[in-house]
């Protein structure tokens, strides 16, 4: 994708709207600012796929004060982006870049466009001025209308492979194993969020949690919630660990204790699981905390979503 898009870049014949696809953590949002970058820059470079670093628009990018490239999304406290921030921005696609041939706009969470900001935003698509590049980005495409998906150039980004997040793990130094692969899921983001965490301590305090939960009562489940809140910044990280845990107990309960697990080294405490919970318990455990990392994902209160999927634990535990 960063080929094809220097390569746009380098041709001159920059397309008007983009369409970047894929999850988040994958990169849309620094290759939308990286391929401004290239577009907007002024200055001569011999490098291939380099900026000249030099020029006011190269300068102002590089400290994210480059008028000439706006980024929108929902505001904060809100899940949706309205007809009055594309209104907004349209006004200003009336104005001539300051600092070179393009203006650009990014649209981040695309989808989060009410029907009426995406039916607003048809206009631009539909005459943009001929100095503004419009990049929306974007997880799922099926929220967006077809009216505006026809209109754009689709980028699809995809996963990197597990060499190549090794190699994001070599760089920044962090010691990775089976479960961290599987958790980042080819996915740059997901892999860089671990860096200057002890992810093995992370997950020893997340599995001593489930078995306090599942062994005792209200005073061990106050004691998870704390370690819960804890970790609050690495949230995904921490939902995946009681995921694989439950995942481990469900595979425990089913074939033999010598059999591979994600959380390897934990055999002693998870097959104690497996026995109180068998097979049943750990698959509604899993739908549990899948259902609770969905609401939290949909902004729903972090704590209070945590507190009830305790509670919600022990009952399937105790049933």
């Amino acid at each position: 994708m960063k080929r094809t898009l220097l390569d746009i870049a380098e041709s001159g014949r920059i397309g008007h709207a983009y369409l970047f696809v894929g999850p988040e953590g994958i990169g849309r949002k620094s290759i939308a600012k990286r391929f401004a970058q290239l577009v907007m820059c002024m200055g001569e470079t011999t490098n291939r796929g380099e900026v000249c670093g030099v020029c006011t628009s190269c300068k102002l990018h590089g400290s994210d004060t480059n008028p000439d490239y706006k980024i929108i999304s929902e505001p904060e406290g809100k899940n949706a982006i309205g007809i009055d921030a594309i209104r907004e921005i349209q006004e200003s696609m009336t104005r001539a870049p300051l600092y070179g041939r393009r203006s650009f706009y990014v649209i981040n969470n695309a989808e989060k466009m009410t029907v009426q900001a995406q039916n607003a935003l048809l206009k631009t698509l539909e005459e943009p001025p001929e100095y503004v590049v419009l990049v929306l980005v974007c997880q799922n495409v099926s929220l967006l209308l077809e009216t505006v998906k026809s209109r754009l150039s689709r980028m699809d980004f995809s996963r990197n492979t597990d060499e190549e997040i090794g190699e994001i793990f070599k760089r920044n130094g962090v010691e990775s194993n089976d479960m961290i692969y599987s958790y980042a899921d080819g996915i740059p983001g997901r892999a860089l969020s671990l860096i200057d965490s002890d992810v093995e301590v992370l997950r020893k305090d997340i599995i001593n949690s489930v078995v306090k939960v599942t062994s005792g009562g209200v005073a061990e489940r106050k004691q998870a919630m704390k370690v819960i809140e804890g970790y609050q910044d690495k949230r995904d990280f921490v939902f995946y660990t009681f995921m694989s845990i439950y995942r481990d107990i469900m595979i425990m309960s089913r074939y033999s204790r010598n059999v591979k697990i994600q959380n390897a080294g934990y055999d002693k405490e998870l097959y104690g699981l497996a026995r109180k919970l068998g097979y049943h318990k750990a698959k509604e455990c899993i739908e549990v905390v899948d259902a609770t990392w969905k609401r939290i994902g949909r902004n729903v209160n972090f704590k209070l979503s945590c507190e009830l999927m305790l509670v919600k634990l022990q009952e399937v535990i105790n049933d």
